[in-house]
């Protein structure tokens, strides 16, 4: 930290702290946090967030627009699927066999 520099400084009791927002009541603050200080003005103090007081600025960004681009389930398939291969491994009997191959698949296992 320096003097007259921006900075934000929350004190934390990590062995109490406890996020009390459910679903219900998502504005509900946390708790095992004593001091917060926001550019040199105490916001909360002895736990308490204290009203009318409001040294921080908001945080502004253009919105931009979506890079979502749907696509189709064929045009997933497209795109990213590649058939699977046969290396020669795998589950014995599961690999496919040549149409003029014998239907009997080798003993591998000296049985």
């Amino acid at each position: 930290m320096q003097k007259e520099m921006v900075a934000d400084i929350t004190i934390i009791d990590p062995e109490k702290v406890t996020d009390n927002a459910t679903y219900e009541k998502g504005t509900l603050p946390s708790t095992g946090i004593p001091y917060v200080v926001v550019n040199g003005m105490i916001v909360v103090k002895d736990s308490k967030v204290l009203k009318g007081v409001n040294p921080g600025q908001p945080i502004r960004y253009e919105q931009e627009k979506s890079k979502f681009e749907p696509i189709t389930v064929d045009g997933w398939h497209n795109t990213y699927y590649a058939s699977p291969v046969d290396f020669g491994g795998g589950v014995p009997g599961s690999q496919p066999t040549r149409m003029d191959a014998p239907d009997v698949q080798p003993d591998t296992h000296g049985h």
